[in-house]
Parts: C-alpha cells; structure tokens; sequence
C-alpha cells in the first residue's frame, strides 16, 4: 500500500483527542475570565494551546500522517484504553448516586453539615455580606456518624452573632469594644462564642466590658473594611477600642456573602475583586458569585432523622455535583505546596493582581481608623495544626505583624492561651474533623482575652499598671 492511499481513519483517531481536551480547556477559559492575569490559569492555557497545535500539526502534515500511520495500532490501544476507563469511572460513579452512595471528597471528610429551616435565618446583606436574622435555625455538623456539633444560628437585632442588642450608643457605663473575626468569632456552632464568655468572664469585676461581635462567618479582611467604614462609621458607633481576631487566611478574603432564602444548600461566595464598587449591592447581583457548597438546608423531620443517623443526602437534583473536580484541584494544590522551590506562583490565591487594591483597601481601614480616633488591638488565633506542630514556639505570622503595624495597633499572640497544653490537651479542646475549635477551646481563649483586653484598656486610658 503506497503512502498515497493510506487509510485516513488513523488521523481522526489521533485528531479525536481534541475532544478529550475540550473541557480542560473550558475551565482554563472560565478562570482566566474571573482572574484575567493569572498565572496559572495563563500557564496552563498556554499548555493546552500548544498541546492543541501538537496535535493539529500531526494531523495534517505529510510527516504527521506517516507518523500516525506506523503507530496506528497503539494509538488505538490508547484511546481504547482511555475511552474504557473513562465509562468504567462513569459507571461505578452513576451507580453509586443512583444507590444513594454519596462520593467523599478530601475535604469534606465524609460529613453532612445541616441547617434546619434556616431559609429565614441566613441571608445576604450588602454591608455584612451575611447578615443573621433573629429567627433561630439549629445547625449540625455530623462526621462518620458522630455529632460533631449541634447548636443555634441567629444574629441579634444588627444582624451579627451577639447573643445581645446593641445600638450605635452607649447604653451603661461599660467600655465598649467592636470585634471583626471569622466564624472563630462568630462560632454559631457553639453554644457560646469567646466574645459572649469573655463578657461574662468580668461581668462582676469593675473592667467589665461589652464587646460588639461584628465577625462574619467566611469573612475576612474586605467584609471588616465593609462592616467598619460602612456601618461603624457611618453610624456613628460609640465604641473604645476596636479589635481584629485573624485567623488562617483573613488577611487575604474578598468580600464573602452568603444566602439561604429559597434554597436548599449552603450558597456561599466571594466578590472577585477587591475594589468596593464592585461588590454586590442586592440579593440578585449576589447571585453571580454564590456557590452551592456541602452544607444541607432541611425540614425539622429530616433534621432530626440526620441527628438518629437515618438520613442520606440527596444524590441528585439541580444543587448536587460530584466533588471530583474540587478533589483534583485539592490534591494539586496540596502537592504543589509541598514542592520545594522559589518564586513559584501561589495557586490557592492567585492574588499577585490583586495586591494593588487589596492595599489599597488596608489603607482606607488605616485612614477611617485614625478618622474614628480608637485604639486598635490585633490578636492572632492559631490552627490546631500549628499549636500541635509548634507548641509554644509559634510565632505570629509576618503579615498579622505587618498588618498590626499598618493599624498601629497593639498585637497579641493568642497562641499563648494555649501554652503548657499536651497535644491531647489541644486535640480535646478542637473538634475531632471540623477545623474550628470546639466549646473548651473556645472559652480558654476568651479567659485570656478577657484578662488581654482589661490590660489594654488600663494602658490606652493611662491608668497605672496593676500591683
């Protein structure tokens, strides 16, 4: 057979793996739109263009077919193989689902996380980002079969989870201080969070203090810039001192929202800029970044069978996905944390662009706190990880300095709360597969800041030291 009247059919074979890379090259595009500059997404789209230019070169060239052509047989081999494995995933996977198996992700540890009826309880608030109502909801997190946690979302009469109403004025002769956290703060799986405790820690003693509890679930450091130019200052809030709880990646959260009305999953999400005009301004513009994730919105029924282990999560409908996506890009990003390497790109935050109006967004905090003439108190709360990892010799991170530094602010290392403890000590007091810390923790934490935040005040007053 001359090369002149060679089977075509070889090329198709070998041109058919475009539609392999069609999906891949999708998601490239998506994140390139959301994130135009970067890195990664760039790198890997580049990778994909090339790999696509591979492929129609060697289709079409008079090399390519020859090439194609003595190695027909493996490359059927190949795509057979693939095809095959492809169908054999799809089909144990659809099995699975339509047995009622849910597939575990890396993340989520084989949990159910439930909210009871809390369509009324969880919605979006342009300045909070999530704003609580005064309508309880129970809430639940359940991990291979034991009740992690079982407590009660509400938000006070501001919308912020302080089991107390407060208004923009003084209502006794307290000091009063705000708090910005994160759901260590706002810890609406506790029956307690630290704020509430350390209050009730010196109810009794004459540096009783009250303490607003601003933080938001999910949020960091853009909803705190939101909640305190927009809110604190605007109203006009009589207050002492201001303090910012940090934890994990605070420093580095866009503005996060959340919403609960009309939907039967936890939708949570994240403006995809730094700069405030481009936040969400209502509930439909908010729709655009919210994403389903694991958490399940039910009846009292169903929420009660959950709790006696005789409830499934639904396999199917229009709010559930398979996780297979999220596991991939979890172990890429975990194994590329681990490489040991310079300079190499951040592919969990992909932020290098953002940095510009992420700082421009401290300053403006700098400005409006120096406009509200408070002092400032940044406190660093550490991961069960780093405590069992480095015990008493954590450090505070650099960035909780420098953002300490750019506040002028007084900075506390919370993980001396934690000093002296075993490591079977620090594990009971966190919740075994959560990663947020559980009651005992949570109050050992609010013991010493109740004592922390009495010194501070004492000193920004110029009251003597203590003998």
């Amino acid at each position: 057979m001359t090369p002149t009247n060679r089977p075509k059919w070889p090329i198709a074979i070998w041109a058919f793996q475009l539609v392999a890379a069609i999906p891949a090259i999708l998601f490239v595009a998506a994140n390139i739109y959301a994130e135009p500059t970067s890195k990664f997404f760039l790198l890997a789209g580049g990778l994909l263009c090339s790999y696509v230019a591979f492929v129609l070169y060697i289709s079409f060239s008079e090399r390519g077919k020859n090439w194609i052509h003595t190695r027909r047989l493996q490359l059927l081999a190949f795509l057979f193989s693939g095809l095959f494995a492809y169908l054999l995933c799809e089909t144990l996977l659809t099995g699975a689902l339509v047995l009622g198996y849910r597939v575990p992700s890396f993340d989520e540890d084989a949990s159910i996380w439930l909210f009871e009826d809390s369509q009324d309880t969880i919605r979006f608030d342009p300045i909070r980002g999530v704003r609580l109502t005064s309508t309880p909801a129970r809430t639940a997190r359940i991990t291979h079969g034991t009740i992690e946690y079982l407590s009660e979302v509400r938000g006070n009469n501001q919308g912020f989870p302080d089991r107390d109403d407060f208004t923009a004025y003084r209502d006794g002769a307290r000091p009063r201080v705000a708090v910005f956290g994160d759901s260590f703060s706002a810890a609406s799986y506790l029956e307690k969070n630290w704020p509430d405790y350390a209050e009730d820690v010196t109810a009794n003693h004459p540096e009783a203090v009250q303490l607003l509890n601003f933080s938001i679930s999910g949020g960091g450091v853009a909803n705190w810039w939101s909640v305190l130019t927009r809110l604190v200052k605007q109203d006009n809030y009589e207050i002492d001192g201001i303090i910012f709880a940090v934890y994990g990646d605070n420093l580095h959260r866009r503005f996060c929202m959340a919403e609960h009305q009309g939907q039967s999953r936890h939708m949570f999400g994240r403006a995809r800029t730094w700069k405030p005009d481009k936040f969400p301004a209502t509930t439909e513009d908010a729709k655009a970044y919210l994403k389903t994730l694991d958490g399940f919105i039910v009846g009292e029924d169903e929420f009660e069978q959950a709790l006696a282990g005789q409830w499934t999560p639904p396999t199917n409908g229009p709010n559930y996905a398979p996780h297979i996506a999220r596991n991939i890009q979890y172990a890429f990003v975990k194994a590329w944390d681990k490489i040991p390497f310079p300079n190499k790109p951040n592919v969990r935050k992909n932020e290098e662009h953002w940095e510009a109006d992420r700082l421009a967004l401290l300053e403006d905090m700098r400005k409006t706190i120096q406009e509200l003439d408070r002092p400032v108190l940044v406190v660093f709360l550490p991961t069960k990880f780093q405590l069992l990892e480095d015990g008493d010799n954590l450090a505070v991170p650099g960035e909780v300095q420098n953002f300490s530094s750019l506040l002028d602010a007084d900075l506390i290392n919370g993980a001396d709360a934690f000093a002296g403890m075993t490591r079977s000590e620090i594990n009971a007091s966190w919740f075994p597969y959560d990663g947020h810390w559980a009651q005992p923790g949570s109050d050992r934490f609010a013991r010493f800041m109740s004592g922390q935040i009495s010194k501070w005040l004492k000193r920004e007053n110029g009251d003597p030291p203590a003998k």
